[in-house]
């Protein structure tokens, strides 16, 4: 179901209809399409119950002449396209409708988008619009103009987009038949060439019944099965059903289904569903009074995810609606052609946003393979990951966002929502529910690991959760209460997880939306010497730092113990004149943790037992809680590496509970004996 890329005519749809109902077939007028594609990776949904085994492809078509194709599906993550439309110049040659010039004058253009990544299928027909085989006589003149596009643009997938006007005159029968034929040849001269028909819908589907100026669907189509097209998706234009509600598009396409049973029997039913296709109208429809919704506002449902939703359950071949170029906020009034989609209220691409959401794993989206962001392999495990350096992939690959565009515009062009963190750097913001985040990361020995998540929301929230998965299989979900503001930071922890040595892909996924989430760590770090935190209020010996190796419990900047006591790590040890040991010959930036149980809630006083020689100014550290900076002290030299000092270094509001202290040296030119909280 890789919608082909139709030639030219478009015949009518039927639309006949016996009751109100019947309205609707017609769809757009302009907007021919309908058709194929997928999203290329990861599919958060999608996943189809009721025995499907594969979700829809979403393809939108692209009305040429009314933007840049090559800038929308980038930005909109599309990797398939129908460009509408080649029709006939009135003498049987292929032109671009908008342009009246032949295919090659936008060979360029179509190079680019494959360069992308992007599919390009080409839609022969349209709304209105002379079709080559009508204009010319024989089976064969029909086969060179198809060549003669195939050739030009280099492309492989044709769309029969058959909304052409017409009567039941046999010249006109003849034409459709004549188109067939030529179809047939063309695959047997071309087999790389996949051909799918996007025809006007009807209340019973497909059928013959006279509605306005569309005939005779059901009998063309029948007629292309008989003579051995090989049609890879039938789209159905769900356009103007007066009004366009979901059960009427899902009605359709189910006797659709009924239908190609009857000309199919030896295709399954799963089968049969991955030949349709549906092309929705996007936004305000022909009536101009009846819209096509991709939010739940003022008592309509949120139709484009209701048959998202729908579609994906069913296993349907393909989602192409008319017209990614309406897929924009627009003005409310008469019925746009092409440019918006008429609706004020819904942001840019956010109607493609919901149909990807679904679409299966690599059928839609044009992304790159999935990959690290800004690095050669996979984040270190122990250690901590910044949120807003998921993966590189593009949607639904490497994440997924229900809505278009980065709300703050911040660190990355994506549609993840990122924002400036008074903590360190950004974090994610914006955060719905069902969107999730990837990150690849690389385990250094396996073992059973802990997750944190450095989380903050408001008192207006009732707090948020998310689950984590390794390599799609759930490891952890985190529930938390609000923290007083969306930067009111504090850790949680989420759980733990038995990891094999080696790449894994880790997903964070929002159950409930209520917080911003700033960082996420992996670690094995544990007390050293203890089974639990050190007690607070209570002193800790320096040198007792957390167990979990370098990166993790400390960072050290040159290797090995210079005074090779107590314990085996990059951290630098000596032997105390006051007790015992000390951490000497540090640098600045290097820094320790320590793993601490609050035991009451309360107000602590942080000291520092510290010594310098008088050939330094001193020196200066700081101390911070769970990733937040609570205290610094600036000290000068004290007469001596071993003449101790007690140095009050700030205070800090702590939860009851267990935390990770860290203490980082900001100048260098000291030794630390001890911590001490009181």
């Amino acid at each position: 179901m890789i919608p082909p890329s139709d030639e030219s005519d478009r015949g009518s749809d039927d639309r006949s209809d016996e009751s109100a109902d019947a309205e609707g077939a017609v769809l757009d007028r302009r907007r021919f399409l309908g058709a194929a594609s997928g999203v290329a990776a990861t599919a958060a949904f999608g996943v189809p119950a009721s025995g499907a085994t594969t979700s829809y492809e979403y393809a939108p078509f692209f009305q040429m002449g009314v933007y840049d194709p090559r800038e929308e599906t980038a930005k909109a993550g599309v990797s398939r396209i129908h460009l509408a439309n080649i029709k006939s110049d009135g003498n049987g040659a292929p032109v671009w409708h908008d342009t009246e010039n032949l295919p090659a004058s936008r060979a360029d253009l179509v190079r680019d988008l494959q360069a992308q990544g992007v599919t390009v299928s080409i839609s022969v027909g349209g709304y209105d619009t002379r079709t080559m085989a009508l204009d010319r006589s024989t089976v064969e003149g029909v086969v060179d103009a198809y060549l003669k596009i195939v050739d030009e643009l280099g492309v492989t997938h044709f769309d029969i987009n058959d909304e052409y006007r017409h009567d039941e005159s046999a010249d006109l029968r003849d034409y459709r038949r004549r188109r067939n034929k030529a179809l047939v040849k063309l695959q047997n001269r071309r087999p790389e060439v996949s051909v799918g028909y996007t025809v006007p819908s009807h209340p019973e589907g497909l059928t013959n019944t006279p509605y306005d100026d569309w005939i005779n669907v059901k009998d063309y189509v029948k007629h292309a099965v008989d003579v051995g097209v090989d049609i890879e998706y039938l789209t159905l234009m769900t356009h103007g059903l007066q009004p366009t509600t979901v059960d009427k598009i899902q009605s359709r396409l189910t006797k659709t289904h009924d239908i190609l049973g009857q000309w199919y029997p030896g295709k399954s039913a799963t089968e049969l569903w991955q030949m349709l296709g549906c092309c929705p109208l996007l936004g305000k429809q022909i009536n101009k009074e009846d819209y096509f919704h991709p939010y739940e506002a003022n008592g309509h449902p949120d139709e484009a995810d209701e048959l998202a939703r729908w579609a994906a359950d069913k296993g349907l071949g393909m989602m192409a609606p008319w017209a990614l170029n309406r897929d924009r906020p627009g003005e409310p009034g008469d019925y746009p052609l092409v440019g918006d989609s008429g609706l004020p209220g819904i942001k840019t691409y956010e109607f493609s946003q919901t149909f990807l959401q679904y679409a299966a794993p690599g059928g839609g989206g044009s992304q790159p393979t999935q990959s690290p962001y800004n690095r050669s392999s996979g984040w270190p495990v122990p250690g901590r990951i910044q949120a807003e350096d998921f993966d590189e992939g593009g949607s639904m690959a490497s994440f997924t966002d229900s809505t278009a565009g980065n709300e703050h515009g911040a660190y990355r062009d994506t549609n993840v929502d990122i924002e400036e963190s008074t903590e360190d750097g950004y974090n994610i913001s914006y955060i719905r529910s069902d969107e999730w985040l990837e990150y690849t990361i690389d385990v250094k020995s396996a073992g059973t690991y802990d997750i944190y998540a450095r989380v903050a929301g408001p008192n207006k929230h009732d707090g948020g959760s998310f689950s984590v998965d390794v390599d799609g299989s759930p490891v952890a979900t985190a529930s938390f209460g609000p923290t007083g503001g969306w930067q009111e930071w504090t850790t949680v922890h989420v759980g733990s997880a038995d990891l094999s040595a080696g790449e894994h892909v880790v997903r964070i996924t929002s159950s409930e939306l209520g917080y911003n989430l700033n960082w996420f760590a992996i670690r094995n770090q544990s007390p050293y010497g203890r089974t639990t935190g050190w007690p607070v209020p209570g002193t800790i010996q320096a040198e007792d730092f957390d167990e979990g190796g370098s990166g993790v419990a400390y960072s050290d900047s040159t290797p090995g113990n210079e005074g090779s006591v107590y314990r085996d790590t990059n951290v630098d040890i000596h032997e105390s004149t006051e007790d015992g040991y000390n951490v000497a010959w540090i640098r600045s930036d290097e820094w320790l943790e320590y793993t601490v149980d609050v035991q009451s809630t309360g107000t602590y006083d942080i000291y520092a037992r510290v010594a310098g020689g008088s050939s330094y100014d001193g020196g200066e550290l700081s101390v911070a809680v769970d990733g937040s900076s609570v205290a610094t002290a600036s000290f000068g030299p004290t007469g001596g590496w071993q003449e101790w000092t007690t140095v009050h270094v700030g205070t800090a509001d702590l939860e009851a509970g267990e935390h990770v202290v860290r203490v980082t040296t900001e100048e260098m030119g000291y030794n630390l004996n001890r911590i001490k909280f009181e």
